[in-house]
């Protein structure tokens, strides 16, 4: 239900940072890394294409732990067998 609230927020207005932080945060702790990436990703391009700038702080902190969380998770799987 709140993922499905989160994205139509975004597609109801895809420039709102409100609307694609709630996305990834909802999409990011159910494990679903690539969707969030590829989310932060078109967020990221169309706040570019549209108004030239990048993601705020906030955005990119957040995507950021999913790179740490994902590189701590390969590591794991990888030391684990």
């Amino acid at each position: 239900m709140a993922a499905a609230s989160a994205r139509a927020a975004v597609s109801m207005d895809p420039l709102r940072e409100s609307a694609i932080r709630m996305l990834l945060e909802v999409t990011l702790p159910q494990g679903h890394q690539v969707e969030a990436l590829r989310h932060f990703r078109r967020y990221q391009a169309l706040l570019r294409q549209e108004i030239g700038i990048e993601p705020s702080p906030a955005v990119t902190i957040l995507m950021a732990s999913l790179g740490r969380t994902t590189s701590l998770a390969l590591s794991e799987r990888r030391y684990s067998t």
